[in-house]
């Protein structure tokens, strides 16, 4: 449990680092919800953030933080969704 913020309300954020409960995850993915109004069919690639040692301080994007997005552009709609650079997930928050 957090405080969203985006909508401020306290919920279960999706991501700890980022701060966003899910319904703000999903109204912000208007990119996905964009594509998918061109063509659903569409192929799309959420690929993971690895700071190498530029950004020390920052965490690699987490394995349960890239298959919530995953399940978030589908529900935008798009069918064609994966996820790149599997191998540099890292683990949660």
């Amino acid at each position: 449990m957090g405080k969203c913020i985006h909508c401020g309300k306290e919920s279960v954020l999706v991501s700890q680092f980022l701060g966003l409960c899910r319904e703000c995850i999903l109204k912000d993915f208007q990119i996905a919800e964009f594509v998918a109004g061109l063509d659903p069919d569409i192929p799309y690639a959420l690929l993971g953030f690895h700071p190498h040692f530029y950004f020390r301080d920052m965490p690699v994007t987490s394995r349960r933080h890239a298959e919530e997005c995953r399940q978030a552009a589908e529900e935008a709609g798009l069918r064609n969704v994966r996820i790149g650079n599997v191998h540099l997930l890292g683990k949660e928050y």
